[in-house]
């Protein structure tokens, strides 16, 4: 996805006639000092973190968009979904990844965190269904840890 970053902010450099320069925080949104020193224009930021950083400095950030993906599922609304993704050549259950290597994003991410701890709750699985939980830093870098081998699964908005 940096890539989609850098392609919006190229855009909006070009439209508003104003340089631009994109990075990729190496800090949890809600830890980050350019963010909490109000040193940022312009953020993509996940939903529960932009509405915990709106508790602790109210008013600093607005939504201005949300992203309306294309697939039939989103049926033209923004609205997100979490895959759970796996390294595979067959099909597979949830179940199939009881003592797998579960690679997460964020604690703070819906998608890449919440959301599976909402489905272990609500299927009532135990809490150390998975054999290992690790942290990734990113969507993108959970891909890459599943592809190498090093994470059995990634829950990728």
């Amino acid at each position: 996805m940096f890539w989609f970053y850098k392609s919006v902010a190229t855009y909006l450099g070009q439209t508003l006639g104003v340089e631009t320069h994109i990075t990729q925080s190496q800090y949890d949104p809600l830890q980050d000092p350019m963010m909490l020193q109000d040193q940022i224009d312009i953020a993509f930021i996940c939903g529960l973190p932009f509405v915990q950083l709106n508790r602790i400095i109210p008013g600093q950030l607005q939504a201005l968009v949300a992203p309306v993906m294309q697939a039939n599922r989103y049926q033209d609304v923004p609205v997100y979904f979490s895959d759970m993704i796996v390294k595979a050549s067959r099909d597979f259950s949830f179940d199939d990844l009881a003592g797998k290597t579960f690679c997460y994003n964020d604690p703070g991410s819906n998608s890449g965190y919440n959301l599976v701890r909402y489905k272990l709750m609500q299927s009532q699985y135990p809490s150390n269904f998975f054999g290992k939980v690790m942290q990734s830093g990113s969507h993108q870098r959970s891909i890459q840890l599943v592809v190498e081998g090093i994470a059995d699964c990634a829950a990728i908005d």
